[in-house]
């Protein structure tokens, strides 16, 4: 090969040569700082999820492992006022982590200093960890701003790559990619002494904290044990059976210490669009997950045989046709892709769709079997002691459902359980207030998270402009709940109770001769008389508030038909004009309303302040109407039966709101 005479022969001059060497030097500068701040930023990050495992580590074994019963008095525990740095090791993986110091009260830690990747991390009152100099007031948890981000800084371990939970523990679970919240809004105490109360010889919360508990809070085993086998009912022969040495184990599935040790979730819960929802976590895409806190309607799954075909399921219809249109501002909901593999296994608890039976995209879906097993299942958050829907199939007819009792049931899709809305949110969706907590008064410092919507403000104006479906609206000293608004601008409302005729009482009353609603008899002339003046405290000036020649319209119903016939107003079985009605199947709101069930938001700890109620829909036999149990199913019965009354009015167009901004703690004033 001839040798090349002169640079010239390369393609390019010496300038062009120091020009590429001048641009790329210019390059390098710029993107090192860069690069090194993406590498540490990676590193800060991983050190912060290095700091909050082995927090959550040391408070789990401390509340488990070194845990000392009454039965057991010859542990010795590690978790005192004398804990040092060597103990640590022994009750979680450090990895490349070190201690610097710790102290511990008897009760929580009060001082943890993690040395991780070349940073101090100093733990905080409020849980989080303040880095190197930063001072704790810095790193205050957020509670306001874009709501992956609250979401974040409240459940650091709810972060994801996209590939399941980067920092798994004892509250998370990996599913689909995703990171969500795993465990129950109840203590394990607060459970225990749910199950128990009203039991024989159980009688009140104070009796059984006296029977089982001593002084100091202590779970007497023995005196539970006894009181099973005498009092509660089991046998030793159960146990035998069973293979298990305690009636505890027999009961709960698992041991005191365990049981006990499970702290409650009670700061997921959030406002949106007239519902409380839960936060769930945080998808594979970075959307947020939620889902209603209560049954927002009550139909057949679909019809038979349709049970492995999710997209054409009376359910996914209700809810993206009918329910979706009624959400504030919707188009924060990102359509996404749904899982409804089929299995037949009560406690599945997978995390992918591994047959790749998903389903087409839809805005809003429900839960799996798998992600209600993930959470935890009987013992988690998601069960509301309410019959529920989920959108994994059993088989060609038949569809999994969660009941009142928290298990797990294979149903025919016909059944008419309640529906659980879940949606995903946008990362980006503003938290304007709140700190996920519940009680009897919101404000936007305590109270459910607001999405979305300012609810710090009174609010004015017709109130068929500013209300929307679930909002509550406080008329006549009674509060309600908006169904929805007709092509005239009239708003439909529910009552928020049940109607009681000597206060204090739930009033119960027979449909009538026939399921025929007729103000002239039965159900429909009580709630057109003694009810409509009990609702409007016998003020004319009320009464001309509503509409009193609605248009109640009654469609003959069966199980294993769509909702769209219930709520037919094109060619009704028939209907008639009154001032009062009744919710009909199929109707948003025509299940339990969570703020009935929770006795107002102040009583989490059991769902059974419910009682069965009618509905105004017919059977299509004659001596049949539909009623919404307490347990929130609804049922075809007996026109003959009692059952209680939240009756159903509808306010005039030109009503206006005079204050409130719509929540249970501050309805609209009207």
């Amino acid at each position: 090969m001839e040798k090349l005479k002169n640079y010239k022969d390369f393609g390019f001059t010496l300038i062009e040569l120091l020009a590429v060497i001048i641009i790329l030097a210019i390059v390098a500068i710029i993107a090192t700082p860069i690069i090194l701040d993406v590498v540490e930023d990676a590193r800060i990050s991983a050190g912060r999820s290095e700091a909050q495992m082995i927090l959550g580590g040391i408070n789990n074994y401390c509340a488990t492992e070194d845990v000392k019963y009454q039965l057991d008095n010859s542990y010795t525990k590690i978790c005192t006022s004398d804990m040092d740095i060597d103990d640590v090791p022994t009750m979680v993986n450090l990895g490349n982590a070190t201690i610097e110091s710790i102290k511990y009260n008897g009760t929580k830690l009060t001082e943890l200093v993690i040395k991780s990747n070349n940073h101090k991390f100093t733990l905080c009152a409020n849980g989080q960890f303040a880095m190197d100099d930063e001072e704790c007031d810095a790193v205050a948890v957020i509670t306001t701003g874009p709501i992956k981000d609250v979401v974040l800084s409240n459940f650091p371990y709810l972060e994801t790559n996209g590939n399941g939970c980067i920092t798994p523990t004892d509250n998370n679970y990996s599913y689909m990619g995703g990171c969500y919240l795993k465990g129950s809004s109840q203590s394990g105490k607060d459970m225990f002494i749910a199950s128990l109360n009203g039991a024989p010889g159980l009688d009140s919360i104070d009796v059984i904290n006296e029977k089982f508990f001593d002084s100091d809070g202590n779970f007497v085993a023995e005196n539970f044990e006894n009181w099973a086998l005498t009092d509660g009912g089991i046998s030793e022969d159960e146990l035998t059976s069973a293979g298990v040495d305690t009636v505890f184990e027999l009961i709960y599935q698992t041991t005191p210490e365990e049981l006990f040790a499970q702290q409650p979730i009670n700061n997921n819960s959030l406002w949106y669009s007239g519902f409380l929802w839960r936060i769930m976590g945080i998808n594979a895409d970075g959307t947020v997950r939620l889902i209603t806190d209560e049954n927002v309607t009550a139909i057949p799954w679909g019809a038979d045989d349709t049970a492995q075909d999710w997209d054409e399921s009376y359910a996914k219809d209700w809810l993206n046709n009918y329910f979706y249109p009624k959400l504030k501002g919707n188009n924060i909901i990102k359509e996404e892709t749904w899982c409804s593999e089929t299995t037949t296994d009560e406690n599945s608890a997978r995390t992918t769709c591994t047959n790749n039976l998903s389903t087409g995209t839809a805005k809003v879906g429900l839960l799996t079997i798998d992600e209600y097993n993930l959470a935890g299942g009987s013992g988690s958050y998601l069960n509301i002691g309410q019959y529920q829907w989920t959108m994994t199939p059993y088989n060609s007819s038949i569809a999994w459902s969660v009941d009142e009792i928290g298990d797990a049931n294979d149903n025919s899709v016909y059944s008419t359980n309640g529906l659980r809305a879940i949606i995903n949110v946008n990362s980006d969706v503003t938290i304007t207030g709140g700190n996920g907590t519940l009680g009897a008064t919101w404000s936007s410092q305590a109270g459910p998270y607001i999405l979305n919507e300012d609810k710090s403000v009174e609010v004015t104006g017709k109130l068929n402009e500013k209300a929307t479906s679930g909002e509550y609206v406080l008329f006549a000293g009674r509060k309600y709940r908006v169904v929805d608004k007709d092509s005239n601008g009239n708003t439909k409302l529910i009552l928020d109770e049940y109607y009681e005729e000597t206060s204090g009482t739930i009033y119960e009353m027979s449909y009538g001769s026939n399921n025929i609603f007729s103000t002239t008899t039965g159900i429909g002339q009580k709630l057109n008389g003694d009810v409509l003046n009990w609702l409007t405290n016998n003020s004319e000036t009320e009464k001309t508030k509503l509409v009193s020649n609605y248009t109640w319209y009654q469609n003959n119903f069966d199980y294993g038909q769509s909702y769209t016939i219930s709520l037919n107003e094109e060619s009704p079985t028939r209907s008639v004009q009154a001032t009062v009605g009744l919710i009909r199947v199929g109707e948003i709101l025509s299940s339990q309303s969570s703020s009935i069930l929770t006795n107002g938001y102040n009583d989490t700890s059991s769902y059974n302040n419910a009682t069965t109620y009618w509905t105004i829909t017919p059977h299509t036999s004659s001596s049949y109407a539909w009623d919404v149990g307490n347990e929130g199913l609804a049922y075809h019965n007996s026109v003959s039966s009692a059952g209680g009354l939240r009756a159903v009015i509808v306010v005039t167009s030109d009503v206006t709101i005079t204050g409130g901004n719509g929540t249970w703690s501050s309805p609209y004033q009207i």
